[in-house]
């Protein structure tokens, strides 16, 4: 299956030690957010938002280029304007804002990408080939696992901190999973006013709300639902936290680090999520 092929061809030069490191990271990320997370996803999102305005703005970095602007407007579009929308919206403190080490690991990520003397490091990310590339399948790697934890994350905090355990969990999870999605369409659409590129956005956007009603539909059940059923060890799901079991959280980052570095390498495309609502749409269409 093409999937497989992909998740051989991806993981092959990660090696086994690699690989045992990112997963070890993955399952950190229930109790903490470990550096081997945050800097890596510090340094990607600056590093996607440089891309994007280079691609509208060629001559970005020579002429008035003003660092406060891609410094605060990459931290809302791809860093963790997911995190601070859902906070905000769901009446919980802003963890992007109070947390020790995310804007300390911003600002060195966007450094890092912006500042780097030639600019190696983000040439090096840029770069899909040669031995370059194994930088950038690094970084990402550590980038998807944020990418999904966020929205696994905030389902597990708000189960905890509101009696609605049922609709509740899941908008947290969903406004983290596309609130970034939702800026990045105002950003480009209304403030750069690009309206050649609303179409994209929109269409951005509605796969960003069927990925992450995915994953969170499918997170909440195993480390919410499942800790009223009786027959659940409550300490094996960790239901003191809504963590949720280590075997679907380890299952569920792995397919999502994958499926995004085989896209990222041209292996595959879209999301099977999207791919089902696309289906599931075009079905109630039929019988409407």
């Amino acid at each position: 299956m093409p999937v497989l092929a992909a998740a051989g061809a991806i993981l092959i030069p990660l090696r086994s030690a690699l690989l045992s490191v990112l997963m070890s990271a993955a399952r950190d990320t229930r109790t903490s957010y470990p550096y081997l997370v945050v800097i890596p996803h510090c340094f990607v999102s600056s590093a996607v938002y440089r891309q994007e305005r280079e691609r509208r703005e060629p001559a970005l970095r020579s002429t008035n280029f003003l660092p406060l602007p891609t410094l605060a407007l990459g931290f809302f579009c791809y860093g963790f304007g997911g995190t601070v929308s859902s906070d905000l919206l769901m009446g919980l403190p802003v963890t992007a804002f109070v947390h020790s080490r995310i804007f300390p690991c911003w600002i060195l990520g966007w450094l890092l990408v912006w500042c780097f003397p030639s600019d190696l490091l983000y040439k090096a990310w840029s770069e899909r080939r040669g031995t370059a590339s194994f930088l950038r399948l690094l970084l990402n790697a550590f980038d998807a696992i944020d990418a999904i934890t966020t929205p696994m994350g905030r389902v597990s905090r708000s189960a905890r901190e509101f009696g609605n355990r049922l609709s509740a969990p899941v908008l947290a999870g969903v406004f983290a999973g596309t609130a970034g999605a939702s800026i990045r369409y105002v950003e480009r659409v209304h403030i750069q006013r690009r309206s050649d590129e609303a179409g994209s956005s929109q269409t951005a956007l509605a796969a960003a709300v069927a990925r992450s009603l995915g994953y969170v539909v499918f997170w909440h059940h195993f480390a919410v639902t499942r800790c009223s059923d009786p027959g659940v060890d409550p300490a094996l799901n960790h239901c003191n936290d809504f963590g949720g079991p280590d075997s679907v959280r380890i299952a569920m980052i792995y397919f999502h680090v994958v499926w995004v570095l085989a896209c990222d390498y041209g292996l595959a495309s879209g999301h099977p999520f999207v791919y089902a609502s696309d289906a599931l749409f075009r079905a109630l269409g039929k019988t409407s």
